[in-house]
């Protein structure tokens, strides 16, 4: 039988809300993650060589580990955040380590796949969208982990996962933007171009996300305010 959610929860003292500092915080907290997750397994596995499916089964496995510890720091940083708006901050870490664990093996493993269909087949458009795919699965793991916690304090948690998934998803734009700027850029300005597209691109793609759920869980905070009732699933 389904247990009562406590709506009131999240009137802890002081504000509800995230604030101007603490949502500069959360949305850090994202950009720290994101090479964490996707840059640092591809250099650890940069010298491994096997058969195509043994290499999508390591990919994941570099994903999960990458991802637990990109969780880990991600978590943290946002429970920081959290911290004098709601009483379940503490709760954050767990939920943010296995959303990003099960995102990061996903990621990881779709990217593999991805780079072998850029060089075993000439179709652009199935890599690209293998690729995309891999950025809205990160979301969905993150944003399914971080449910667990969302959703015994919060009504409409569910539109946490969406909003989480799209984040991630919006961020392949700047990507293909950046694909296309950056031959450009880095010819013109040679090592200052590299650190520019360097400097654009990963804070850009990782602050997507950190904005997008940082505004849906304002929106969802003041929405659960509105309720004095208990919400039953």
């Amino acid at each position: 039988m389904p247990q009562p959610i406590d709506t009131t929860s999240t009137r802890s003292a002081g504000q509800n809300r995230l604030g101007w500092r603490q949502f500069a915080i959360w949305v850090v907290a994202t950009i720290v993650g994101g090479p964490i997750v996707y840059l640092l397994p591809q250099q650890a596995l940069a010298l491994v060589d096997g058969e195509s499916w043994l290499l999508v089964a390591i990919w994941s496995v570099a994903g999960l580990v990458f991802g637990a510890l990109a969780g880990t720091i991600v978590g943290l940083l946002q429970r920081l955040a959290l911290r004098g708006s709601v009483q379940w901050a503490d709760k954050w870490v767990s939920g943010t380590v296995i959303g990003w664990a099960i995102g990061g093996a996903i990621l990881m493993a779709l990217t593999n796949v991805s780079y072998t269909a850029s060089i075993d087949n000439s179709n652009n458009i199935l890599t690209m969208w293998i690729g995309t795919m891999a950025w809205f699965a990160l979301g969905v793991g993150i944003g399914l982990g971080q449910w667990l916690v969302l959703r015994q304090h919060l009504r409409r948690a569910g539109w946490w996962v969406v909003a989480t998934a799209l984040g991630w998803g919006l961020s392949v734009v700047v990507i293909l933007i950046a694909i296309q700027n950056a031959t450009q850029l880095i010819e013109a300005g040679g090592m200052i171009g590299v650190a520019a597209v360097l400097l654009i691109v990963g804070p850009g793609v990782s602050s997507i996300p950190g904005i997008v759920t940082g505004l849906i869980l304002n929106v969802l905070i003041s929405q659960n305010n509105l309720s004095t009732n208990r919400y039953y699933p």
